[in-house]
């Protein structure tokens, strides 16, 4: 049923309420003043005379009888009034700005000082409000960002495809470097993929299995894992672990890999000569830190603060093929925070770019 139909609908039942009081009244008068003439009627049979102050009396209290219905029926038809406005007034603001989009302008509507249901209401409604521009505005920038980062490997995959399809190139090993460049693009294609799937795996808060994690262990296999690439690349990769061999964290381990797999990732890509990057461990007694710094170009101090926003690069120009998605320090944010720990970027002692990841140490039992 639509708002206006309800409202008719509580007129009517306030008018017909009224309506009924006023027959009531009219038969309350009609059996009073029926009283009133049989009682004449009784002293005339009687012989009993009438004085003129009885008369007066009768008048008086059927004068009285009228003005107390006239001022009740007045009084409950207001009440009536002021309930049917603040009972159905604030239920149609909402749905006629509701209807016709309106929501934005209520940042200007005064506070309902009543502080009752309909400004909880009202408070919700513009709540879910921002949630949505929020949730708009992301989706506009994820669109806009996939667009352009996936358009740049992509024209430069379909001009080498062209060349080689045309017949254009004719030597083997040009065709090869070709091939090369090609699975270049594409891998580029799929990690750009890989994290705006991530990313929207992370964004809602998820329920994960966490296994205990002997994390000297754990930390010695991501230097296995990624030693061959920095060795690649004339770089190298350091991890003091100080922390007893037998020390258990309780972790999702394919998570916190993906974590240094973005922070290592980005220290090999961003960086344009051999670096150095160490990572250190400690405990302390409430929780486990870890800090990974290199010693490359670094950041900027006012991008610092703004580095695990969404979409957010150090790098303006979109046109460097080597950014990313600007999810991947977002993604690393999101996984640390679901284990209950917190990630910050600072600049690192040899000018470089450091971060701390601080993990809480379970209860001792």
């Amino acid at each position: 049923m639509k708002l206006k139909a309800k409202g008719k609908l509580i007129l009517t039942v306030f008018l017909v309420l009224f309506a009924c009081f006023t027959v009531l009244l009219g038969y309350y008068r009609y059996f009073y003043l029926h009283r009133v003439a049989q009682e004449l009627n009784n002293l005339i049979q009687q012989g009993t005379p009438i004085t003129r102050e009885q008369l007066s009396s009768l008048k008086t209290e059927n004068e009285m009888l009228f003005l107390s219905g006239v001022i009740l029926g007045s009084a409950l038809l207001i009440f009536l009034f002021f309930v049917w406005r603040l009972l159905l007034n604030p239920l149609l603001f909402l749905n006629r700005n509701l209807k016709y989009g309106k929501i934005k302008e209520w940042n200007s509507i005064p506070v309902n000082k009543r502080k009752d249901e309909w400004d909880e209401i009202y408070q919700q409604v513009k709540e879910m409000n921002y949630r949505l521009e929020d949730t708009n505005r992301i989706k506009t920038q994820m669109l806009s960002a996939v667009s352009h980062d996936l358009r740049t490997p992509l024209t430069s995959i379909c001009g080498y495809m062209e060349r080689l399809i045309d017949g254009k190139v004719k030597s083997e090993e040009k065709k090869a470097e070709y091939y090369h460049i090609v699975y270049k693009k594409a891998k580029v294609i799929e990690k750009i993929v890989s994290d705006y799937t991530e990313y929207l795996k992370h964004e809602d808060n998820l329920v994960f299995n966490r296994e205990k994690v002997h994390l000297k262990r754990f930390l010695e296999s991501i230097l296995e894992e990624y030693k061959e690439d920095f060795h690649f690349v004339n770089s190298t990769l350091r991890i003091t672990c100080e922390v007893k061999d037998d020390f258990i964290l309780p972790l999702n381990e394919n998570l916190m890999r993906r974590v240094f797999s973005n922070l290592l990732g980005n220290a090999l890509e961003h960086n344009d000569r051999p670096i150095v990057v160490s990572c250190t461990c400690y405990t302390n007694r409430d929780y486990v830190t870890i800090h990974l710094e290199d010693n490359g170009k670094g950041v900027p101090p006012e991008d610092l603060a703004r580095i695990f926003d969404k979409f957010y690069c150090v790098d303006k120009a979109r046109s460097n093929e080597r950014r990313g998605s600007g999810l991947g320090l977002t993604i690393c944010k999101r996984i640390v925070e679901l284990h209950d720990g917190k990630i910050e970027a600072y600049r690192a002692p040899y000018g470089g770019l450091g971060f701390t990841i601080q993990l809480k140490r379970p209860a001792a039992k």
